[in-house]
């Protein structure tokens, strides 16, 4: 048929079929999730596997959110690397599978604090490529979102936050955590005091295709 990869996705309910794709059709684990796992398998001999790999990268998203006069948001979390170092942070979390990045950092702040707030622009990211426990050999992309409140009443989630506070812009810049200077600080800062921002808008694909897509682009005047 002049194929030369050929994919098998298998149902948990049919778990059972596995070891026989893999032992005796020489099939190999390519993914898995909640429901199925993928398998694939490269059929030509003579030729080099270009099947695409598994997902390679996880995105993440930080929100700087102030409120009216112009306090930030931090939340110490219950378990984790922050929680056993007892820092206040500003609310984090993984993007959803077919969620943008200023909805994630909005669905974060109003899980974490209770807080609704609304998308300004994102400032800087960075990439991590050392992994975590749920996603082992995989980088990571973290970006910055600048939000705005629309109302100073917190309502902590309390399975994974153990408490939520506004600061001042001072007392955020008095403490320990981050450090001058470190990789954490200048993200925080490309969200306040940067001299250029990304923003962002709906386009349209192209008269050939249907939908649209969030164009983020870059907008040289000052973030506050």
């Amino acid at each position: 048929m002049g194929k030369k990869g050929v994919w098998l996705q298998i149902g948990i309910g049919s778990a059972d079929l596995i070891p026989i794709a893999t032992s005796e059709f020489g099939f190999e684990f390519h993914h898995a999730e909640r429901g199925h796992v993928m398998l694939a398998k490269w059929l030509p001999k003579d030729l080099p596997n270009t099947l695409p790999g598994n997902a390679s990268h996880t995105v993440g998203v930080g929100a700087v959110v102030t409120d009216s006069s112009g306090r930030v948001l931090l939340v110490k979390e219950k378990s984790g690397p922050a929680a056993r170092m007892n820092i206040w942070k500003l609310p984090t979390g993984l993007v959803d599978a077919g969620e943008e990045l200023s909805d994630a950092a909005l669905r974060e702040v109003r899980e974490e604090t209770g807080i609704v707030a609304k998308f300004d622009f994102l400032g800087g990211f960075t990439m991590n490529h050392v992994g975590n426990p749920a996603h082992p050999h995989k980088s990571n992309m973290f970006f910055i979102v600048k939000c705005s409140a629309s109302s100073s009443d917190i309502s902590i989630q309390e399975s994974e936050i153990a408490e939520a506070r506004w600061f001042t812009r001072e007392e955020w810049a008095a403490m320990p955590f981050p450090e001058k200077g470190c990789i954490w600080h200048a993200l925080n800062q490309s969200a306040l005091e940067g001299k250029a921002r990304l923003d962002m808008r709906q386009l349209p694909l192209g008269s050939s295709r249907p939908g649209h897509r969030m164009f983020y682009y870059p907008v040289p005047t000052p973030a506050l």
